[in-house]
């Protein structure tokens, strides 16, 4: 298993659609803009700018592979 830490920006679920696609490429060329990249990579990051269909794809994959190790390991919430 490999795990990787990543982070993301979430919007309130109610977000109108217009908005989302309005500020998603946005937040891509931040991402991907030269200086914040050299600031990320400084912090030991690696940007990647993606989609938020990318990143609910991604977003979902996470959850159904941590609720397996949760199940599987045995875990309780106190």
């Amino acid at each position: 298993m490999e795990i990787v830490v990543w982070y993301g920006i979430f919007a309130p679920a109610a977000t109108r659609r217009a908005v989302i696609d309005r500020l998603a490429p946005a937040l891509i060329k931040l991402t991907l803009a030269p200086k914040m990249k050299q600031r990320l990579a400084d912090l030991g990051a690696e940007p990647v700018g993606s989609t938020p269909q990318a990143f609910d794809r991604q977003l979902k994959s996470e959850i159904g592979m941590w609720s397996e190790v949760v199940k599987v390991s045995g875990a309780k919430a106190d």
